[in-house]
């Protein structure tokens, strides 16, 4: 720091580091995601350079956001959120992010909606025939 003025300093400052923390930011949204049933999807947030960032996945319910239980949810607190083994069930599910950091306000993503088709099913086997030529 420089001062100046009339009279003499008494004594110079001492030199600080100053630290410049980044707000919490999305640089790229969730996206869609449609893919069938057993299959893995995963949704991607980046949160550019966002100062010591947290991630928090969550599912809408149908009357709130809640965080995935476990079990096929993993990456729940990372940048990308993988659901193994999907099923038709997940048609239709919702997804977001909340990204966290040292400085206010956290930022909340996107909504990225999964969509899941239903694999062929084979309902009943074929049985073999004997026929006779007309």
């Amino acid at each position: 720091m420089n001062v100046s003025g009339k009279c003499p300093v008494p004594a110079p400052s001492v030199e600080v580091d100053l630290t410049v923390n980044e707000k919490p930011q999305i640089d790229i949204q969730p996206q869609d995601e449609t893919s069938c049933e057993q299959d893995t999807v995963f949704f991607f947030v980046d949160a550019g350079v966002t100062t010591n960032v947290s991630y928090s996945w969550q599912t809408y319910n149908g009357s709130s956001w809640v965080t995935p239980s476990a079990g096929i949810y993993q990456g729940t607190s990372s940048d990308t959120l993988f659901i193994n083994g999907i099923n038709s069930s997940l048609n239709g599910s919702q997804y977001r992010v909340v990204v966290s950091g040292i400085c206010s306000p956290a930022q909340v993503s996107d909504t990225a909606v999964l969509t899941v088709y239903e694999r062929p099913e084979i309902l009943s086997q074929p049985v073999e025939v004997e026929i006779c030529e007309d």
